[in-house]
C-alpha cells in the first residue's frame, strides 16, 4: 500500500540576459520553496530536480536571420518523502494566503 507521495514544482524564467533569468529564477525558485517550509517541511524534503538554461531564438522569415531573443531558466523540485493524504494540501498553497479545501 502506498504510503508516501512527491509533489513536483517547477518555475520558468524568461528575461533579456542570462544572469537576469537566473537572478529572477532564483528569486521565484525561494518564493516557492516558503510555501512547503512555511508549513513545516524540512528544505532537505525539496531538492533542485532539475535546472536548465538556454537561449530562445527568434527567427526572421523576411531577412533569413536568426537572433537570440532573450534566455529561459526551467528549474524543478520535488517535495518528497510526504504523506499520502498531503498532496492536495501542498498544491492547494498560495502565497500569503490559506490553503483553499
Amino acid at each position: 500500500m502506498p504510503d508516501k507521495t512527491t509533489v513536483y514544482f517547477g518555475v520558468y524564467t524568461h528575461a533579456e540576459s542570462p544572469d537576469e533569468a537566473k537572478i529572477q529564477n532564483a528569486g521565484s525558485v525561494n518564493r516557492v520553496i516558503e510555501l512547503p517550509t512555511g508549513r513545516g517541511i524540512e528544505g532537505k524534503s525539496i531538492p533542485t530536480n532539475s535546472y536548465s538554461l538556454y537561449s530562445q531564438y527568434y527567427w526572421s522569415d523576411s531577412t533569413g536571420e536568426q537572433r537570440i531573443n532573450g534566455y529561459n531558466v526551467t528549474t524543478t523540485m520535488p517535495v518528497q518523502d510526504q504523506s499520502i493524504e498531503e498532496p492536495g494540501k501542498l498544491l492547494c498553497l498560495r502565497r500569503g494566503g490559506n490553503q483553499s479545501d
